[in-house]
This record gives structure tokens, C-alpha cells and sequence, in this order.
């Protein structure tokens, strides 16, 4: 499930790319992968639009404000805006390589009040009852967990979920996803991750895995393109014991 604040992409563009970083990751991790693994990619980029900019309630200020202490560690030429110009402010900084405003709102929303109806949509009509891995990327992640928590396991064998790179680490109310493991990749510099796991929200429920990548592209290649996520890849197949079906 890819979503995260970047251009669209060209399908087959994006799924190259999400394929030869799993492969990367892969061989980074000791194993070469003999075939091209099963995977559906869902790109979430773009199906919901925001206009303007609306006014910031306390929870999303919270987030913003944790970006913005992030940003400024990066980049000191980021300075302390009044609050309507904070995310315009964000996304010039070097941390969010020019993310225009209305993809931070985005973001925000999704962290602090949930994924789309659109990108929720999007999630169930991708998986199938021989899905046994999802990757969710960035906002893909959210989505991923909004689904997979209402996903009624009588009808779907739960799944591994790798999450990477997402905002989930803000949100105000802990959603649950009912998956048979949960492991998150969190860059220590990536201010939408948190950049310290989901453990001190889901406690056991998820495994952190925290490594040092370049995230501030948003893009999938640093995360998944790494010893890192081979490894958790690898584990997600071992509890499988089938090919990859990921997002």
C-alpha cells in the first residue's frame, strides 16, 4: 500500500521500483530471491485532494509541532512561523523536500482522524483471501491499519503486516490491526515515523525495528531497499510459507 506525500507516479514505474527494492532488500539480507515475488500495488497518492488549509485543531497541532521541531533539527534556515504559515513553512524545509501544503494536511488528517473512505476503499478491494503479507508505506500504512482492524477474520486468513515509514506514531487513538504479526520500520530521522516505533502506543502488538536510512525523499527505495526490511520480508515469508502478495 503506497501513499506518501509525492508526485503520481506511473503504475508501472512505481511497481518497478517497489520490486527491485524488495529484491534489493532481499539480497542485502543473505537471500537472492529466485523469482520476481507476487505483489498488488495500491497507490493511494493522489485519491483524495485538499484545498486550502484548515484551521488546526489541538491534536493536529501536536503533530505539526513535533514535525516541526524535527525540521528544524535538519535545517537551520527553518524558522518559527505564525501558525497559518506552519505547513507552508514545513514544506519548504529540506526535511520534507518541497511537500506542498496541501499533501502535509493530508498527512495530518490521516494521522489524527483517519484514513479516507477513498484510500480505505482502495486497501479492500486489493486484498483477497490469498493475501498473506501487506506492506503499508507512509499513508499506505494508515490505511492498511484502518482496514485491517475492521477485516473480518472469518472470511480472510489474518496477515503479516509490515508497516514502514508511517505517521502512525501521532495518532490520538491506537487503532488495532488483526494480523497474525505486526513489524514497523521507523528511520531514527524521519519525523512523519516518529522516529522511535510504535511500541509506546501498541506495545507488544508491534515489533519496532529502528534503522538509519535517508527518508527525507518519501519515498519507498531507502526503507525497502535495505538489510532491514529483507530480513523482516523474510520473516513475514517464513510465517507464510508462501510467496510475497504485498502492497
Amino acid at each position: 500500500m503506497h501513499g506518501t506525500g509525492g508526485p503520481r507516479r506511473d503504475p508501472s514505474s512505481l511497481r518497478l521500483e517497489w520490486l527491485t527494492s524488495a529484491q534489493d532488500g532481499l539480497a542485502l539480507a543473505g537471500v537472492v530471491a529466485p523469482e520476481a515475488p507476487e505483489m498488488t500495488i495500491v497507490d493511494l497518492d493522489g485519491i483524495t485532494e485538499h484545498s486550502g488549509e484548515p484551521p488546526l485543531n489541538r491534536r493536529d497541532a501536536e503533530v505539526v509541532e513535533r514535525w516541526w521541531n524535527t525540521a528544524r533539527f535538519d535545517d537551520e534556515t527553518v524558522r518559527r512561523e505564525p501558525a497559518p504559515d506552519r505547513l507552508a513553512a514545513l514544506g519548504r524545509s529540506r526535511f520534507f523536500v518541497g511537500l506542498p501544503p496541501g499533501e502535509l494536511i493530508r498527512t495530518v488528517r490521516a494521522v489524527t482522524s483517519g484514513s479516507t473512505v477513498a484510500d480505505r476503499r482502495a486497501v479492500r478491494e486489493a486484498l483477497t483471501p490469498r493475501t498473506r503479507i501487506v506492506v503499508g508505506f507512509g499513508l499506505g500504512a494508515v490505511a492498511a491499519v484502518d482496514v485491517l482492524a475492521r477485516r473480518p477474520t472469518a472470511h480472510h486468513a489474518a496477515p503479516t503486516l509490515i508497516t514502514v515509514g508511517s505517521p502512525l506514531a501521532g495518532r490520538g487513538r491506537a487503532v488495532v490491526p488483526r494480523v497474525r504479526e505486526w513489524i514497523n520500520l521507523a528511520d531514527v530521522g524521519d519525523g512523519l515515523a516518529g522516529g522511535e516505533g510504535l511500541a509506546s502506543r501498541y506495545g507488544r502488538r508491534v515489533q519496532d525495528i529502528v534503522m538509519d536510512c535517508d527518508p527525507r525523499l518519501r519515498a519507498p527505495r531507502p526503507y525497502i531497499a535495505s538489510p532491514e526490511f529483507g530480513r523482516a520480508l523474510l520473516r513475514a515469508l517464513d510465517l507464510a510459507g508462501s510467496g510475497v502478495s504485498a502492497g
